[in-house]
């Protein structure tokens, strides 16, 4: 797999892992407001994360 692929999928892969474990939590540890919370805290950091990515590959 390519170096950039390669970065894609392990920003894809970590995204897409936080829903699924609040999902999965069935003890009702975190509620509504603690859930979109994080979700925005990732989705700004998969923002930062891709445009680094974008950045770094471009100069290369």
């Amino acid at each position: 797999m390519e170096g950039k692929k390669f970065y894609m999928w392990i920003g894809v892969i970590a995204y897409i892992s936080w829903p699924l474990y609040f999902l999965m939590d069935q003890s009702g540890h975190y509620n509504r407001a603690d859930v979109v919370e994080a979700m925005g805290l990732a989705t700004s950091m998969l923002l930062v994360y891709a445009v680094t990515l974008f950045v770094y590959f471009r100069k290369t």
